[in-house]
């Protein structure tokens, strides 16, 4: 689902950024997105660099849980949370 929503979001012109769990798949996105390994980086922290602290219009997440907080504060205003799954709890 993931991999889906960066390339359609990439093929609509869109900035797009991507967590994963893996350094290999930095690397698979790099042509579609600016990935960020969740495990050895603050995703939060990076994204508000990236971003220049303006956050982001649209968050799909697929784990829930632990991450809510912290997406809430990357969405710009009026900007929209999508859970689509709760792995995560």
């Amino acid at each position: 689902i993931g991999t889906t929503a960066v390339q359609l979001c990439h093929a609509l012109g869109m900035t797009v950024y991507a967590t994963v769990g893996q350094d290999e798949k930095i690397v698979a996105l790099r042509p579609y997105a600016t990935a960020i390994n969740y495990k050895t980086d603050d995703f939060a922290e990076k994204i508000g660099q990236l971003t220049n602290d303006e956050g982001v219009d649209v968050i799909l997440d697929i784990v829930g849980g632990p991450y809510f907080k912290r997406n809430l504060g990357l969405l710009k205003k009026d900007g929209r949370l999508v859970i689509i799954g709760f792995m995560g709890g």
